[in-house]
């Protein structure tokens, strides 16, 4: 009898007493709450009632104070960007010109010596092949002049 009062207070909206907010507690606390619940019909907010809450929520909504520029960080920062793109620009710029300038085109992936040899022995051949010098003609041809050393070359050492 006593949930059944609870309940028509509860669908007209009445005020409840402290006995029966001690009541609703412990049904809710029991999971009684279904059968309360379901027979409830569902309210729906107006748009009336929720254009009042947001303004009452923007009248009592703190103003934010405006946010001090920093020159400091704003210099700082920017100098910090332009330090680091000029760096990765230059090191892409001399990349470029390393590779421009390794071996006219040669593969420098290969860096074992039997790779080295065997590219070089293939461009000699095919050099001769097509009547032209091979780019190794200068270098053994240095090599196999003999030097004669002077006397004051040697006791210079």
């Amino acid at each position: 009898m006593i949930k059944r009062e609870l309940e028509q207070k509860l669908r007209s909206d009445l005020p409840l007493t402290a006995g029966d907010m001690a009541l609703l507690e412990e049904a809710l606390a029991d999971g009684q709450t279904a059968s309360l619940l379901q027979g409830m019909p569902e309210e729906v907010p107006s748009l009336a009632w929720r254009s009042e809450l947001n303004e009452k929520l923007r009248a009592v909504q703190p103003i934010p104070a405006k946010a001090k520029i920093s020159w400091w960080k704003v210099i700082t920062g920017g100098s910090l960007a332009l330090g680091v793109a000029s760096s990765v620009a230059l090191v892409l710029v001399l990349q470029k010109n390393a590779e421009l300038n390794s071996a006219a085109g040669y593969k420098t992936q290969d860096v074992s010596i039997e790779a080295q040899l065997l590219t070089a022995h293939q461009e000699s051949v095919s050099q001769l092949e097509f009547g032209g010098s091979t780019r190794h003609a200068s270098k053994a041809s240095s090599t196999t002049k003999e030097f004669k050393w002077s006397d004051a070359d040697l006791e210079s050492l």
